[in-house]
């Protein structure tokens, strides 16, 4: 297991303070987060939610992820970073996270609770952007909020009544243009756009084999069996396909018609699991 930095872990004896409260709206008393010896500070606008981070109810596989194949020794892309959680988790295990949220309500919540965590500034780096199969404008539309900020904003949604336009970059323009040359993983969560994009990235999935945590929706899919096919595709490079828990499955399951009606998540590497 790799095991973080001792900087990063050393408790922080107060609050962080806010130069300019102006920058954070709404600011709530800033929350020191605690998880697997890792910790950090958030603007606790979700208490209930940080609740669950912390007692593990909240996705306790993708952090035993993180924690399995993230190292000191390479950056690693958070792609649907939503409000920060796995980011800020990322800073601290890894060299450096770089955090994309194109949904404007979360990434305004993702920059707050970065802004709470000074010590991560050199280690952790934020982009409104959305990952996209190419470079120039896109929409992006959410079908569960009034406002957006859930976690549910997607590509898929462009047609929405709630939705708005913001910048589509490739990976390989992402990377280019921030010098990235040492992403080791990735973890991608973005709510049935990866059926837009994985195709676009099979080159350099094959090329790079980072690890990749992939959260799959086929069922925000009208035509998901003449969509797996091209992810099953981009995905075939890896060695090993596992589910977050580690129990390896066959890559076939992205084309088997019962999963078509969910959504799940696989985790592919050239790593074995142990």
């Amino acid at each position: 297991m790799n095991t973080p930095r001792q900087s990063i872990q050393e408790a922080i004896p107060q609050p962080p303070v806010i130069e300019d409260r102006n920058t954070i709206t709404d600011l709530k008393t800033p929350r020191r987060i605690l998880k697997n010896g890792c910790s950090w500070w958030v603007n606790d606008r979700e208490p209930a939610f940080w609740d669950r981070v912390e007692q593990g109810s909240w996705e306790p596989e993708t952090f035993r992820v993180f924690d399995r194949f993230l190292d000191q020794d390479h950056s690693c892309l958070d792609i649907g970073a939503w409000i920060g959680p796995t980011a800020l988790y990322a800073a601290c295990r890894a060299r450096h996270c770089y955090a994309m949220e194109p949904d404007p309500v979360a990434f305004s919540r993702l920059r707050e609770n970065a802004r709470l965590n000074p010590a991560l500034d050199a280690r952790m780096s934020l982009s409104p952007q959305c990952l996209a199969p190419a470079r120039g404008p896109v929409r992006l539309g959410n079908k569960t909020s009034s406002t957006g900020g859930d976690s549910m904003s997607s590509l898929l949604f462009a047609e929405s009544p709630v939705g708005w336009n913001t910048e589509g970059i490739t990976l390989d323009c992402f990377l280019s243009d921030r010098s990235i040359r040492d992403c080791s993983f990735i973890k991608m969560d973005i709510e049935g756009g990866e059926f837009e994009v994985l195709p676009a990235i099979a080159e350099y999935l094959a090329a790079h084999r980072p690890s990749l945590l992939l959260s799959l929706h086929p069922r925000f899919l009208p035509d998901a069996p003449s969509r797996v096919a091209a992810v099953r595709e981009a995905l075939s490079c890896y060695r090993h396909a596992f589910t977050p828990d580690f129990r390896p499955v066959p890559l076939e399951i992205v084309c088997d018609p019962a999963t078509f009606l969910s959504c799940y998540e696989l985790v592919l590497s050239d790593i074995d699991s142990a």
